[in-house]
């Protein structure tokens, strides 16, 4: 089977841009995208968790995200922030 094409930077900059949309902007790209559209694995996590914080109308920064992710196993506790 070939292997499609994949980026580390392509994929964190979606969650980043993601992160830093507007919620009706964010709430599109939840509707556009699945986790299984996410090469790495990590990165398909870290978008569930963002898409469960939106979709409960919490909300969303990069604090909140990390605490969930981290609540959820996603990332270990002792990451931190630069």
């Amino acid at each position: 089977m070939r292997q499609l094409p994949h980026s580390t930077e392509a994929e964190a900059s979606v969650l980043g841009a993601m992160l830093l949309a507007d919620r009706a902007s964010a709430e599109r790209g939840l509707d556009a995208l699945t986790p299984d559209d996410f090469h790495f694995e990590v990165n398909g996590q870290l978008f569930e968790v963002f898409e469960r914080l939106v979709r409960s109308g919490s909300a969303v920064d990069l604090v909140t995200v990390l605490d969930a992710a981290r609540a959820g196993g996603v990332v270990q506790a002792d990451v931190m922030l630069d």
